[in-house]
């Protein structure tokens, strides 16, 4: 009977932190940054996105090294990541759109990939105004976090 207990903890161990893989279609990567602006590079290629409850790593075309990152906080419907130099990206994931913020040499730059480009390019308009406001990257952060949480 023991054992039975004990593989049954185990399955639900198993399963709670299984990692999950999803796979988007690309036609476009965007960028913006304080410097240059938004640019838009045409691609066509997929992003792979793996996550579980402790990391999340992704890249965005074939034969790219995965890009690895911390989970701060992951619900069913979006993932908060850190990397090492501390700055956030952010996954959504019923959207399949990923945001990373990077913070270099006192400006940000700020960058979007998924599906439906035109809230992509929306969404990173709306980051880059309130970093010229002064806003904090949590900020930000809070802001995709509302995004990801409306049903329609």
């Amino acid at each position: 009977m023991k054992k039975v207990y004990f593989i049954a903890f185990m399955l639900l161990s198993v399963i709670a932190y299984a990692q999950q893989t999803v796979k988007t279609k690309l036609t476009a990567k965007y960028s913006y940054s304080q410097k240059f602006g938004l640019s838009e590079t045409e691609t066509n290629s997929f992003m792979t996105v793996v996550f579980d409850t402790k990391k999340l790593k992704y890249k965005t075309h074939k034969g790219q090294v995965f890009t690895n990152l911390i989970v701060v906080k992951k619900t069913k419907k979006y993932v908060v990541c850190k990397n090492q130099e501390g700055n956030y990206s952010f996954y959504d994931i019923k959207h399949k759109q990923l945001y990373y913020i990077d913070y270099y040499r006192k400006r940000y730059l700020v960058g979007g990939f998924g599906s439906d480009n035109t809230s992509i390019k929306a969404n990173l308009n709306k980051m880059m105004t309130m970093f010229n406001k002064g806003e904090t990257q949590k900020d930000v952060v809070q802001f995709l976090i509302k995004q990801s949480e409306y049903d329609f």
